[in-house]
């Protein structure tokens, strides 16, 4: 271990101790991007190599890059203990410079209600094999402690050995992997299956199992069921991956929903002699809008209140070509009623 690796490292446990004391307490990510910037910068670079232009409605990209060399340095230093998959993940984000994509909250919202295809991960078409894409502010995914997920993605690891930094791990199947970061807590959470599996339920049909769970605590006047923090993982974990294989197949079934940033350089300051590169993001979902439907009051069954609500979406296979034998999904969006008086 460098003398550099070993002061981030103690900076990381101080971090981890503080969390560990007080779950509520945000950890202060700035030291430890200022700590990586002075003494690792090329780790720093992997790991965020774009600065962006500011925006408010995002969080900031440093918090995933301190929270990535976090997981680099600690799954380094003590293989044994790290996931697998933390391998995978750190690799192809390295090799491939960290693709990422903002999401428009409006896009978020659609993808969140729709229904996964019948497929499996191994039949996904992923634009990279890993990526990132960073969830607008207040988008409803929280992690056990309450606190807000900012950062979810993916990782496909293909069959055959990798060496990450003198570590060997033999892969024999092909995984598909979702992942989030917690930025309050620079914590990642993987969700790591086989090839070969379906699509998770969507976030509508967990949701859904809660919310009668609680409705039969009431019926039987109890207090309302709560779940535990293994159990809130459980439902964070499947949200992800629904909304992880929702957004990579909008991206492959529409792809004029995707806006690619443009990298512009500053004027040389007494700080940057050379100038800043200054990206806009990679964008998903500029310029979408959800479909709404308005209908008339009298059209709403009499004695019943329906509240506005999502008609929700989903994929289907189409055939086309000779005698109708290839198949190609397409994206039905979900639809918005409402109604007038």
């Amino acid at each position: 271990m460098t003398p550099a690796e070993e002061k981030i490292l103690l900076q990381i446990i101080e971090q981890q101790i503080a969390q560990m004391n007080n779950t509520r307490i945000p950890v202060d990510y700035a030291p430890l991007v200022k700590l990586l910037q002075k003494e690792s910068p090329d780790l720093w670079n992997d790991y965020c190599p774009r600065t962006y232009h500011n925006t408010p409605q995002y969080p900031s990209v440093k918090k995933m890059g301190a929270a990535l060399c976090q997981g680099d340095i600690v799954a380094k230093n003590t293989p044994q203990v790290a996931a697998p998959i933390t391998f995978h993940l750190l690799h192809n984000l390295r090799k491939h410079k960290v693709p990422t994509f903002y999401v428009y909250p409006e896009l978020f919202q659609a993808a969140c209600n729709t229904d996964p295809v019948d497929m499996t991960w191994n039949d996904m078409k992923y634009p990279f094999p890993a990526g990132v894409f960073v969830l607008p502010r207040n988008n409803g995914f929280l992690n056990e402690y309450g606190h807000e997920i900012e950062f979810i993605g993916w990782c496909y690891t293909e069959i055959g050995d990798l060496n990450f930094k003198n570590v060997t791990y033999v892969n024999d199947t092909l995984r598909a992997s979702t992942w989030a970061i917690c930025p309050t807590t620079l914590e990642l959470y993987y969700l790591t299956t086989r090839g070969t599996e379906k699509l998770k339920i969507p976030p509508a049909e967990v949701d859904a199992m809660t919310k009668a769970s609680m409705e039969i605590a009431r019926k039987m006047e109890r207090p309302a069921l709560t779940l535990t923090a293994d159990e809130k993982i459980s439902v964070l974990n499947s949200k992800i991956s629904s909304a992880v294989a929702n957004l990579l197949l909008i991206m492959h079934t529409t792809p004029k929903v995707i806006t690619h940033g443009v990298g512009t350089r500053t004027e040389p300051t007494k700080k940057h002699p050379k100038g800043l590169e200054l990206w806009t993001p990679n964008f998903i979902g500029h310029n979408y809008q959800s479909e709404r439907q308005t209908l008339p009051r009298s059209e709403v069954v009499t004695g019943e209140h329906v509240c506005p609500h999502w008609r929700r979406g989903h994929f289907h296979k189409q055939v086309y070509g000779p005698n109708n034998s290839l198949r190609k999904i397409r994206w039905q969006p979900p639809l918005w009623i409402d109604w007038t008086d």
